[in-house]
Order: C-alpha cells, then structure tokens, then sequence
C-alpha cells in the first residue's frame, strides 16, 4: 500500500479523495495482511504479535505523513471494530509506549532517501516462479468437517485457502503456500486442539504437486509438530525456538496418509 501511495504523494493532503484503484489496492492488502483488522472474520482473533506489528505500522505512516500519532488513530479504529477491553487496553499500551518512546526520534534522513529497488532472485527462487501455477489449485477444497475456499490472493506466489466449518460456516483459520514451498497457517483461538490443522493440511496437500515444502514452527507448539510429525515431514532445529519442518517427496506424505 505504501508503495502505491508514495508514487502519487497525495497523502499528505488532507482533501486527497483516493481514486478507487488506490481502495481496492488498500481492501487488497488489508485484507490479505493479519496485521489489519479486515483481515479477521473478529478482530478479537489478532494476537499479540500482529497487534505489535499494527502498532509499528501506524506509527510509522504518522511520521512519514506528519499525522497524529499510532494511540490517536488507533484508539477510534479498536473503538470502531469493537475490539475487547483487553485487547483494546492491549494495543492502546504499545501505541502509546511507541509514541512516547519515539517523539522526538527524527526519520527525515529515512523518509527522504532515494533508494534504488532491485531482486536478486537465485535460480532456484525464479524455477519456482517460473513452475509455480495457480491454476492447478482448485476454487475449493472439501474435507470431512472444512469448506477451504481460495481468498483473493495477494500475489502470483502465494496461494490462500480460508478455512470454514461445514455446519455453520464460521471462519476458523487459514493455510497459504507458497511458491518456493513455505505452508504458512493460523488457526483461530477458539477452534485450536480440534484436528482442524491437520484436517486442512491434507486438504491442501491432496491437490498439491510441489516436490519441496516446509514449515517453521516454534518449539513450543506441539500441536503442529504432532501434525507434521503424523504427515511424515522431518524436523531439524532451525535456531533455539523454531523447528523446520520439510519434505522432498510429498508422494510419500499423501501414502501416509492414506495408509493411515
């Protein structure tokens, strides 16, 4: 969204009315992005991390447009999507501790360098790409208990998949994959330690052919590790909190399964 923004440099003004490309540019990315609350179903679900990242953020495009600070404008957005006293007094502690902490830090040498962008994709990264094809995943995917539906994706190397229960149809997570091989997951507070995770990985690994995946997970969520354990992936230790989890013959993770 930034980059979309900073290329017109209209921001700044007060009376700017966003062109409906610069909207849908932002309702893509906000809701493509778990550190926004269009992302969630309830915003309740944002954990502490993403409310963290939120924070940053907003402090951040206060000091590059010259706008009140991260509290300000977060105090009316938590009040507008009707966040928990909890989790509002969660994020209005970290707004306001950035904004004191950082009032009199100067960004202008930041804000107003110009930088060159350029990728240095190794060959690897662009096979990937290059292999990479959404079409070979299907609109949705049907489990015993999920509706997997394909969410409006946030570019041409990832593929997103929400994850809604049959009886009800209520939001309880979501799977990406991407196209160098990464599973990236979130299952929703109140539907964790019910199967659901692996239920949805085997969804997404039924219909995929991808011959290299794999996941981080921190050393602390069993649940996972029990789920990537069962679907055959091996684990190395990645650093001191986080396990990596991965696979090169996903053939043998899908007979696995099926002989279990």
């Amino acid at each position: 969204m930034a980059s979309i923004v900073d290329s017109i440099d209209n921001l700044h003004d007060v009376n700017y009315v966003p062109t409906p490309e610069v909207l849908k540019g932002k309702e893509i990315h906000c809701k493509n992005n778990d550190h926004h609350f269009p992302f969630f179903e309830d915003p309740n679900d944002m954990n502490a991390d993403q409310a963290a990242e939120q924070v940053v953020d907003c402090h951040a495009r206060s000091k590059q447009f010259g706008t009140d600070g991260a509290a300000v404008f977060l105090d009316k957005e938590c009040k507008r999507v009707g966040l928990c006293k909890s989790n509002y007094d969660r994020t209005m502690r970290l707004a306001e501790l950035i904004d004191k902490l950082a009032k009199d830090d100067d960004y202008q040498d930041i804000i107003n360098q110009k930088i060159d962008v350029g990728f240095n994709f190794d060959d690897r990264m662009v096979s990937c790409l290059e292999n990479f094809n959404i079409e070979n995943f299907t609109e949705c995917i049907n489990t015993e208990r999920l509706f997997m539906f394909q969410k409006m994706n946030t570019d041409f190397a990832t593929i997103c998949y929400e994850l809604r229960l049959k009886e009800n149809n209520s939001l309880i997570g979501y799977i990406k994959i991407k196209a160098y091989g990464e599973i990236d997951y979130k299952i929703y507070h109140n539907y964790k330690e019910q199967g659901f995770l692996l239920e949805g990985l085997i969804g997404l690994l039924s219909i995929c052919d991808m011959n290299y995946l794999y996941c981080e997970i921190k050393k602390t969520n069993e649940i996972a590790q029990r789920c990537f354990d069962m679907l055959g992936f091996a684990r190395e230790d990645l650093d001191e909190n986080t396990y990596k989890y991965t696979t090169r013959d996903l053939d043998n993770v899908k007979r696995l399964y099926l002989k279990a």
